[in-house]
C-alpha cells in the first residue's frame, strides 16, 4: 500500500541567466576591452597583477555563487532551512503560532538571498516571488521562498493549518 507523501523539500539555487551572463561580462571585460593589445603585444604582454588580482577575485565570486544553494524540507518535526555554506534553522510546528502563503515583490522583501527586518521579517529566499510566510510563538518573522507553494502549502496543512 502507498503511503501519502508527508515531507517536502526542494533545493533552489542562484541560476539566473542574467545573473551568470552579468558575472561572465564582468570575468571577461578586461579580456573584451583589451583585445587590440592582445592581438598586437601577445597574449603574455597584458598580463598584469591587477589583471590576475581581476580573473582571480571574481572567479571566487563565480565559485561562490555557483555552490550556493538553499534547501528547505518539511516534514512531521517542522520546518528546516539551510543555506549552503553558511547555516542551517530549524522551526518546530510546537513554536510556530500562524503560518500563510504569500506573493511577495522584490521591493518588499528588498532582493534575493537572506534579508533582515522587512515586511515578511527574516527572509530566506533565491529566486521568484512565492513564499511560506510564517510568526513564531516568540513574535519573530520569517519567509522562505519557494518555487513549490501548492506541494509545500499540501505538506504544511497536514501538520499545521493556513489562515486564508
Amino acid at each position: 500500500m502507498a503511503s501519502v507523501n508527508t515531507k517536502f523539500k526542494e533545493s533552489q539555487r542562484f541560476n539566473q541567466w542574467w545573473m551568470w551572463s552579468l558575472l561572465l561580462l564582468i570575468f571577461f571585460s578586461p579580456l573584451l576591452f583589451n583585445l587590440k593589445s592582445l592581438w598586437h603585444n601577445g597574449y603574455a604582454a597584458t598580463f598584469s597583477k591587477g589583471l590576475i588580482a581581476h580573473f582571480v577575485t571574481i572567479g571566487l565570486c563565480i565559485v561562490f555563487f555557483a555552490l550556493l544553494k538553499m534547501e528547505t524540507t518539511i516534514n512531521r518535526e517542522g520546518i528546516r532551512i539551510r543555506y549552503f555554506p553558511f547555516f542551517t534553522k530549524n522551526f518546530a510546528w510546537k513554536d510556530i503560532a500562524d503560518i500563510e502563503e504569500v506573493t511577495y515583490t522584490l521591493r518588499q522583501v528588498r532582493g534575493w538571498g537572506l534579508r533582515y527586518r522587512t515586511k515578511f521579517g527574516t527572509v530566506y529566499n533565491v529566486r521568484g516571488k512565492h513564499g511560506i510566510h510564517f510568526h513564531l510563538k516568540d513574535g519573530k518573522e520569517y519567509l522562505i521562498g519557494t518555487q513549490k507553494t501548492a506541494e509545500a502549502k499540501a505538506i504544511i496543512e497536514k501538520h499545521l493549518p493556513i489562515k486564508p
